[in-house]
This record gives structure tokens, C-alpha cells and sequence, in this order.
């Protein structure tokens, strides 16, 4: 599963947001906004809201589709796993298609999860760590 980075997101918040994704196979941004509208009302609610919008407004442009290239790549990336004895979810295998079809690098902590040829992983946890 790959990774956002929200700060001040509780645990469970976070928790509650990579069991959707695994279950549903959301967007991002879809993973986000059902976190935040699936919390109790309150102030937290609306603290958490706001900075998922902020986030989401500053990827304005940036947030690439799952499109046709893209379902090409996916289509090569499942492909590839299987064959080497590492199936690959329907998530990861989308995110991955539309980086490498952009040949963009991914930012992520399940680096092993993402892991296929022609794809630029980047774990920023372990960066610079000698």
C-alpha cells in the first residue's frame, strides 16, 4: 500500500484510512475524504478536514489518472509478479502502472509491495541513512 503523509492524523484515523483503501481499492483522494467523512462530527473532524483539503488543494494538477498507459503498465506489472511468484493487489499494482507509465519515482514504505521492474522506488524513512 503506498503511503500519504498527513500530519497530526491520529493512529486510528490512519489505521481506518489503509482499511478502506485495502478493501475498496480508492483513489488517494478518495481514501482521504472518506476518512475524514466517516469521523464523528466535532472539532477533530474539522481540524483533520481542513488539512486534508489543504493537502489535497496543493496537489492541484499534480494528481495524475489511472488512463490508459497507465492500464497498460498495470496490465505488464500484474503480469510480471505472478510470473515471478509475487502477486501484486489491485492498489499497488495501479499506483505502480501510473508511475512507471509516467516514469515517475513512488515515495513509499512498502517499497517490497511495489516492487517491479522499470519502477523508481523511493523510501523516504530510509533516506540518507547510510
Amino acid at each position: 500500500m503506498a503511503s500519504v503523509t498527513v500530519r497530526d492524523v491520529d493512529d486510528d484515523v490512519h489505521a481506518e484510512l489503509r482499511r478502506i483503501a485495502a478493501q475498496h481499492g480508492r483513489s488517494m483522494q478518495a481514501e482521504l475524504l472518506t476518512g475524514v467523512s466517516t469521523m464523528p462530527e466535532g472539532r477533530r473532524r474539522n481540524t483533520v478536514g481542513q488539512a486534508v483539503e489543504e493537502f489535497l488543494a496543493s496537489l492541484s494538477g499534480r494528481i495524475w489518472s489511472f488512463d490508459e498507459p497507465a492500464a497498460v503498465e498495470y496490465a505488464a506489472i500484474v503480469a510480471e509478479r505472478r510470473a515471478d511468484g509475487h502477486p501484486i493487489g489491485v492498489v499497488d499494482a495501479q499506483i505502480a502502472a501510473i508511475a512507471r507509465s509516467r516514469s515517475a519515482s513512488v515515495a513509499t514504505r512498502d517499497v517490497d509491495g511495489l516492487r517491479c521492474a522499470g519502477l523508481d522506488l523511493v523510501d523516504p524513512w530510509r533516506f540518507g541513512s547510510g
